[in-house]
């Protein structure tokens, strides 16, 4: 089954997982990425709110984006969801940080990931998130199971 939006997104109480202290989040993850030693990501405590998707975009790859906005605010265009694809139980995701580093992305990916991961499984129908494209689908191609993220 492959699907942008699925049934869950239309009936799912979807709330937006957050650091309670995003500046505090950023610099322990950007030395966890650096330096190495214990992950810090399960002691970071979390605040929930209820999200509200704007505009047509299915609400998986709607808080998607705004996970990545909010965790970049410094770096908007890295921030931008360049793909969305739900296939079976697992979510597709691409950022256009993904496809345009920078020097220190390790940072950032350290930080960003696994808030997505973390809010994306949320949802009942995904239990897995991978940062790329499914096997066998190019960069911008829509017949493979490629979709813009806004389409659904």
């Amino acid at each position: 089954m492959v699907s942008a939006c699925g049934k869950s997104d239309a009936s799912t109480q979807v709330q937006i997982i957050l650091p309670e202290d995003i500046a505090e989040y950023r610099q322990v993850m950007a030395e966890y990425a650096q330096v190495g030693g214990k992950d810090p990501f399960p002691s970071v405590r979390m605040v929930k709110r209820p999200f509200q998707r704007a505009g047509k975009q299915p609400v998986a790859a709607a808080l998607t984006q705004r996970v990545a906005r909010t965790i970049l605010e410094n770096r908007p265009q890295a921030a931008k969801l360049v793909y969305f694809r739900r296939v079976d139980n697992t979510a597709y995701v691409v950022l256009a940080m993904d496809e345009n580093a920078w020097a220190g992305i390790s940072a950032t990916i350290a930080a960003v990931r696994p808030l997505i991961t973390l809010n994306l499984k949320q949802f009942p129908d995904i239990d897995k998130v991978v940062f790329g494209r499914p096997p066998g689908s190019e960069r911008g191609d829509t017949k493979n199971g490629g979709e813009k993220p806004g389409a659904g």
